[in-house]
């Protein structure tokens, strides 16, 4: 997570299991993509992590550093703005809602492969320790409400219900990332959002099986 390692540790540990959890539950339904995104989640704040350490030792490979430094920003960068649209496509029943997110889908791609080839590829980007957050680069606004879109509207589109609870929650800390930690807004909006995964477990429920008379 942003503050520390051993902040980053013990939400990926935490993470990991309630994603195992949810896919525990969810396994061969239409949600198991969404359930998954805490286990993403936890993998992601691992990683972190381990940024973390390579980044206050300096005994450590540089290459450890970067290899966890492009591993973040994959997930960050590019494969929430996909995977979530995508997740919640799988999720819904409703064809119009449906269509609406299939579209964010496509946008997200477009965005993720700009995203990709662009800061990350072509753009050396080094990450470094600012204000005791980890600060990838500068997030144009522009970046920000596109990012926002694609990856917020789909709870707010979604049917199932509750999931507006999530939708308001995950709105609120994106506002509070982008405003007042500009310096590290990837890494506290990834922090706030891996938090806030937790709240799949209120919001999705198993099934319940039909009983054949």
């Amino acid at each position: 997570m942003c503050f520390s390692a051993d902040v980053s540790f013990t939400a990926g540990v935490i993470l990991t299991v309630a994603g195992i959890v949810l896919v525990g539950k969810f396994y061969k339904k239409k949600e198991l993509f969404l359930a998954l995104i805490p286990l993403f989640f936890g993998i992601q704040q691992f990683v972190e992590g381990v940024l973390w350490i390579s980044l206050r030792n300096n005994s450590y490979p540089q290459t450890y550093s970067l290899i966890a430094q492009y591993i973040f920003l994959f997930f960050a960068e590019m494969f929430w703005p996909i995977w979530v649209p995508f997740a919640f496509r799988a999720a819904e029943k409703v064809l119009w809602r449906r269509n609406v997110i299939l579209g964010l889908m496509i946008i997200g791609f477009c965005f993720s492969y700009y995203i990709g080839y662009h800061f990350i590829v072509s753009a050396s980007v080094r990450v470094k320790i600012v204000e005791h957050s980890l600060n990838y680069g500068v997030s144009p606004s522009p970046y920000r409400i596109l990012y926002a879109v694609i990856t917020l509207t789909p709870f707010f589109l979604s049917s199932i219900p509750k999931m507006w609870i999530l939708a308001i929650a995950n709105t609120l800390a994106f506002i509070v990332a982008s405003i007042f930690y500009s310096y590290a807004f990837v890494s506290i909006w990834c922090a706030f959002a891996a938090i806030l995964a937790i709240g799949f477990f209120v919001v999705l429920k198993k099934p319940v099986k039909k009983k054949l008379s």
